[in-house]
């Protein structure tokens, strides 16, 4: 048979796996191929290439202004992945009978199954997880017995889970293969996880470079209602004895400061400098069984300490990266820190007018709440762009000062940095000459 099979256009299908589905889609393909089945499998960027993969066109679509500005704009790697399932569904749509018998969605996305009624061919979906909305929906949108789409599920517990919305779902159970996962007796039944951060991947091998002390807990859970804990994964923490304040009360110096240890966390673990979220789910909780290895507290002038040959230098915060990607302070902090910034600059705009300018800054604001894998809720991020824009219109100097004023500062300021680049460039130039005149006496 000539199979399509459509995998996840988040995390590649090859080696080391992101998790259990990347790995089954690998199996799967391979398996289906040494059969003498053709197996074209449709997946994101960096796959397996001795699968024969066909990338999925996973990048951003070109959004207007005004569609970013949107307050209901979804995250962009949503937005990405819509875009890569719609993209492809309409292809199949086209001249999908051409070339394939059947198409496989081994996928989480809504799409393949929402859009199956317009392809002329059989679709099978493989239920890997716990309903979803977006996929219940898109089944309740074509009723049950209107819905075109063959469903199946890993285990017996998956099919019960969807039996409301996919009632005719056939178990083929999951599996490994025991030639690549040997049974070993001995050791404790620990997952090395790795964090999952919006399309990145960063497994903690790194952590082994840096442990002050620890602690490395391992934890596994749920344990809800005594039942057996589904999963185990180790992740590497220091927790440290006092808290760090992020919220409106807090003080920018520790954050700061609090955000340059982090910074030295991560680039000793080299972690993904993209991410911003929590690194793991809170290990005391009564709903995690937690195993700790070995304990300590770690003040955050230890971790400095520790982390001597890491840290970022002493003007690591009035670099560009700094500012534009806070790194360890949420996502509240980090965007009021950069939009505030860029407000600052945006005021020259809009002098004697404060509701163009706070429509730009509630516009930025939004924008960038929108670039997190999980944004704020709206009325946050409206609050926020409402603090700036109060701050700026009651208290800023600039404000009050106008235009006028802003233009001579603006070319006071310009032209001394102009004077001090050209005392430099001078100075330079002098010290190039002397240089070239001592040389020639030396050899004449």
């Amino acid at each position: 048979m000539r199979v399509a099979l459509i995998a996840s256009a988040r995390f590649p299908v090859s080696e080391p796996f992101a998790g259990g589905l990347e790995a089954h889609t690998w199996a799967l393909a391979k398996t289906l191929a040494d059969r003498g089945h053709q197996v074209e499998p449709f997946a994101a960027p960096g796959s397996d290439p001795a699968l024969g993969v066909r990338e999925l066109p996973v990048h951003r679509p070109v959004l207007s202004d005004a569609a970013r500005a949107d307050v209901s704009m979804p995250d962009t790697l949503w937005m990405a992945e819509h875009h890569a399932y719609l993209r492809l569904m309409l292809d199949l749509a086209r001249d999908g009978q051409e070339r394939f018998d059947v198409v496989h969605n081994n996928s989480l996305h809504y799409l393949p199954v929402a859009m199956a009624p317009t392809l002329p061919l059989p679709v099978v979906t493989t239920l890997h997880t716990p309903p979803t909305p977006w996929m219940e929906s898109a089944v309740q949108a074509q009723g049950q017995d209107a819905c075109p789409v063959t469903f199946t599920a890993v285990s017996a517990h998956t099919a019960a889970a969807w039996h409301a919305t996919a009632p005719a779902a056939r178990v083929i159970r999951n599996g490994v293969d025991t030639h690549l996962w040997v049974v070993r007796r001995r050791g404790p039944a620990v997952r090395l996880g790795r964090r999952s951060t919006a399309g990145h991947q960063s497994d903690l091998r790194g952590a082994e470079a840096f442990r002050p002390g620890g602690p490395l807990p391992a934890r596994a859970g749920p344990t809800s209602s005594g039942r057996a804990a589904w999963s185990r994964r180790k992740a590497p923490t220091w927790p440290s004895p006092e808290a760090v304040t992020r919220t409106e009360y807090a003080r920018r110096k520790p954050l700061a400061y609090a955000a340059a240890v982090t910074e030295g966390l991560r680039r000793a673990l080299d972690g993904d400098a993209a991410y911003s979220g929590l690194m793991t789910k809170n290990p005391l909780h009564v709903d995690w069984s937690t195993e700790w290895l070995h304990g300590g507290l770690h003040t955050l002038g230890g971790l400095e300490e520790a982390l001597s040959g890491h840290m970022p230098s002493a003007r690591w915060r009035e670099t560009k990266r700094f500012r534009t990607n806070i790194t360890g302070l949420g996502r509240n902090c980090s965007i009021f820190e950069t939009a505030r910034t860029w407000a600052y600059r945006e005021v020259r705009h809009h002098f004697g007018n404060p509701g163009t300018l706070h429509t730009a800054i509630h516009a930025e604001v939004h924008t960038r709440n929108a670039e997190f894998t999980e944004p704020l809720p709206a009325v946050e991020a409206r609050a926020i762009a409402n603090s700036i824009h109060r701050w700026i219109t009651t208290r800023s100097r600039m404000w009050k000062d106008g235009a006028a004023v802003y233009e001579a500062t603006f070319v006071s300021i310009q032209s001394a940095r102009g004077k001090k680049s050209g005392k430099a460039r001078a100075a330079r130039r002098d010290e190039r000459a002397a240089a070239m005149l001592e040389y020639m006496r030396g050899t004449s």
